[in-house]
């Protein structure tokens, strides 16, 4: 028999609660070993081998983790969370896939749960590209997740981008803090492929409402592309008052909310389009 490869994994959990992750000391799972509890939006990394188990419970139900080649971080909790947002616009709704980007995908649902995009504004909106939002209207809160930055997710699991998109927006390599952006409709074949070069970029979910995100009103990119809102001047303490004064038609976020994640039984949510 040949010898397991070792790897090294990482359980990464998407939940509001702590959730205890047991090793399965045979594939039955009749033999379990407490390994750790996750706290809500952290993660582990575990020394394992490939064709190991482990099993973890969470919403009264119980879910298996086997680990495969070719794959290193592995969710524990919800494998999709449906956020509503509504705008000035009109509503949306994100639906979160954290398999796609795990780090993403928690920190998006992070900054839902405290309310950060509540009266955000949607300043950068270039028609046919991307809509970027994600510097908060409250001060205190942008200011503190400016510099919380996060890991790049594996980039080996990017898709290929298409309109309605999410993905958060960077500077550099593990660079992502808050701000993100959502594909335009009718962005040109040539940009998709662009869009997911950079190590940051991973879609960590998608908006169906297409005719909503192309309502946003759009005053072009920002500096020195465009005559848009300087983002540099959003971050200041004044910065919603400069929004308000020189970019008075800008369309905002009013709020978000989780109204949905996959493991709430009680609910039936319509067949996801293939993406």
């Amino acid at each position: 028999m040949s010898e397991k490869s070792q790897v090294i994994v990482t359980l990464i959990n998407t939940s509001e609660e702590d959730v205890i992750v047991y090793w399965k000391d045979d594939k039955d799972g009749n033999d379990l070993e407490y390994m750790d509890t996750l706290g809500p939006n952290t993660d582990i990394k575990v020394d394992s081998f490939i064709g190991d188990a482990f099993i973890y419970s969470i919403h009264g139900d119980s879910h298996d983790i086997i680990v495969g080649k070719g794959k290193l971080s592995y969710i524990v909790g919800p494998t999709e969370i449906v956020v509503k947002c509504s705008t000035t616009e009109g509503d949306i709704s994100a639906h979160i896939l954290p398999e796609w980007s795990p780090y993403g995908a928690n920190r998006f649902l992070e900054l839902v749960r405290i309310g950060y995009f509540h009266g955000c504004s949607l300043n950068r909106i270039v028609k046919k590209f991307l809509a970027q939002f994600g510097i908060s209207a409250d001060y205190d809160m942008r200011m503190k997740y400016r510099d919380m930055i996060i890991k790049d997710d594996d980039s080996r699991n990017i898709r290929a981008f298409k309109p309605g998109f999410m993905s958060f927006a960077g500077s550099g390599p593990n660079s992502r803090s808050t701000e993100m952006f959502i594909v335009m409709p009718d962005t040109p074949e040539g940009q998709l492929e662009y869009f997911g070069k950079n190590p940051w970029e991973t879609p960590f979910g998608y908006v169906k409402e297409l005719g909503v995100v192309d309502k946003w009103y759009s005053y072009g990119d920002m500096p020195p592309w465009g005559e848009g809102p300087d983002p540099q001047k959003i971050y200041r303490k004044d910065g919603y008052h400069y929004l308000k004064t020189e970019f008075p038609s800008m369309s905002y976020i009013e709020k978000c909310e989780i109204v949905w994640d996959s493991l709430d039984k009680d609910r039936v949510v319509e067949e996801k389009d293939e993406l």
